[in-house]
């Protein structure tokens, strides 16, 4: 009788306890996603400001001043041109993060505390 009480309170406390963090976790991922947006923004605004400056550079040099020339070559041989010249650094996409607040730290320490029992 006595496990059967201890296990029904324990339940309880578990459902609280992921109905909780459930809660943190929804409330913290509109502002996660508008971040991660963000990034992705700037990130596509480096890779256009990229290109744009290797096709500026290609035209200094004589070479092809639009996506594609008569030879059937496009943007992606005039990048092979500039960074022939010089090497340039491959720009990442942002990675999807999950900000661990303290509240939300504490709720999974909870719940796994919990379920151990």
């Amino acid at each position: 009788m006595a496990v059967c009480l201890m296990l029904t309170n324990l339940s309880s406390v578990i459902m609280t306890c992921s109905s909780d963090l459930q809660t943190a976790v929804q409330s913290a991922m509109p502002a996660l996603v508008e971040r991660h947006m963000s990034d992705v923004n700037a990130t596509e605004q480096l890779r256009r400001e990229r290109q744009l400056d290797s096709r500026e550079v290609v035209r200094r040099d004589g070479g092809p001043t639009s996506d594609s020339d008569d030879n059937g070559t496009d943007e992606k041989d005039d990048a092979a041109v500039i960074s022939a010249g010089e090497k340039q650094k491959r720009i990442v996409a942002p990675r999807k993060k999950f900000e661990w607040t303290p509240p939300i730290r504490y709720l999974v320490e909870i719940c796994a505390t919990d379920k151990q029992f």
